[in-house]
């Protein structure tokens, strides 16, 4: 927490007391030694931000999107592409703040808007992709950011904006002829991205890069994690991630539905040659079949991923395809237990399966444990998924007659199953 006073006085926002300390000479240029953070309460909230070593306070600045201090800073001297020890610069940090004005003035005042971070090599446009910031990703592709260009993995801006569930930004980039099918260096499509619980952030960069200084960030964490209330963001690359269960579920939906059918391959395959629906799969809670009932402590994500999973379905996807290892969408499903799923995936499959699902033991010793707090009934279940499915699918989709006769044809087997046999 210890900062130079001129950083602290531009994160409090302090007009007055930078516009004394730039009169009285201090270095505008001046870079913290080693990451650090900075606190400031407010509305009984403890705000905190990360820097890495080597930030300005031109940095700093541009982190709050003060633009009276970002240009009194800059007219009076902080150089407009400095960079920080891992290569971002402060037209980039507003970028990841999603502070516009401060980014148009920087563009006026000569700031680089292709320059990579030395980390990951995301430019500013993968930034705003990364955060979400539709309306900043239009205005740097309308002043000559390439819509086109990949991380050092491998990932497009496209890859970016599936990540972050960004419906509209799909689609603008979609209308800029970004590739959909593109992959990053581990074969990875968008679409992949969407539907796993795939980070941004690759284990083997951190290592590699700047070990010491997520070394020492983590600590600081560690030493602050008493604070009851807080919020943190650390740069352009750590702030929180985004899981299943914690975004609105007709985002993911919407924005699944939104790339297939805008062409999408739901059978697009990997360096292990899984597809989107293998990956989902092996992501699913555990959910247990017994006596016409389904049993999951994580009925929001379950609802969620099985709804995905049918989309997928709906909309191509073919469930018989095998990994590198052999192993289909239906067996990963039962490796995460989740037995609910594989029943779906064994009735879109053209060969039917005998195999039972169910397992009497667990789920027994689950009710006797929990009694019906965590029980839904299955048919009811199953026809909501696919409901919902089919809300999301059905008013933008064209299908051929071969699909229409093939989903009656499912259509007739589920009937079959749920009401007959069932």
């Amino acid at each position: 927490f210890d900062v130079p006073e001129l950083h602290d006085a531009v994160f409090r926002q302090n007009f007055n007391l930078v516009k004394r300390l730039v009169a009285e000479r201090h270095n505008l240029n001046i870079s913290i030694s080693s990451p650090k953070f900075m606190k400031q309460r407010k509305d009984n909230i403890t705000y905190m931000a990360g820097f890495f070593r080597g930030a300005t306070p031109l940095m700093v600045a541009c982190h709050t999107g003060n633009l009276r201090i970002v240009c009194l800073l800059v007219e009076k001297g902080a150089i407009v592409n400095k960079t920080d020890s891992i290569g971002v610069t402060p037209f980039a940090i507003a970028c990841a703040r999603n502070h516009l004005p401060v980014c148009k003035y920087l563009r006026r005042r000569g700031a680089l808007t292709e320059i990579r971070d030395d980390l990951f090599g995301m430019t500013p446009l993968h930034v705003a992709c990364r955060m979400g910031h539709t309306s900043l990703a239009k205005w740097l592709s309308a002043h000559g950011s390439n819509v086109h260009a990949c991380d050092f993995t491998g990932k497009s801006t496209m890859h970016f904006a599936a990540w972050s569930y960004n419906i509209e930004l799909i689609k603008f980039l979609v209308s800029k002829n970004v590739s959909l099918n593109s992959k990053d260096k581990n074969g990875d499509t968008p679409l992949h991205y969407i539907v796993s619980n795939h980070d941004l952030v690759p284990d083997h960069i951190e290592k590699h890069f700047c070990a010491c200084e997520y070394e020492t960030a983590a600590a600081i964490i560690d030493q602050i994690s008493t604070i009851e209330q807080y919020q943190l963001s650390i740069s352009i690359h750590r702030e929180e991630d985004r899981e299943m269960g914690t975004c609105k579920s007709t985002d993911i939906w919407y924005a699944a539905e939104t790339m297939l059918k805008s062409g999408a391959n739901p059978n697009a395959v990997n360096y292990k040659e899984e597809t989107p629906l293998h990956l989902l799969a092996s992501c699913l809670p555990a959910s247990y079949l017994t006596r016409g009932y389904v049993i999951t402590f994580e009925t929001k994500v379950n609802q969620e991923m099985l709804v995905l999973m049918l989309i997928l379905l709906k909309m191509g996807a073919e469930p018989e395809k095998l990994t590198k290892l052999g192993k289909s969408a239906t067996a990963l499903c039962l490796e995460q237990y989740n037995q609910l799923a594989a029943k779906i995936l064994n009735r879109y499959m053209d060969v039917c399966t005998t195999v039972s699902v169910e397992d009497h033991d667990v789920c027994t010793a689950f009710i006797q444990r929990y009694g019906a707090r965590y029980l839904q009934k299955e048919k009811q279940f199953e026809r909501q998924l696919e409901q919902i499915s089919d809300t999301v699918i059905e008013p933008q989709r064209r299908r051929s007659v071969v699909q229409v006769c093939r989903e009656a044809m499912r259509s007739v087997n589920r009937y079959i199953q749920e009401v007959i046999v069932g």
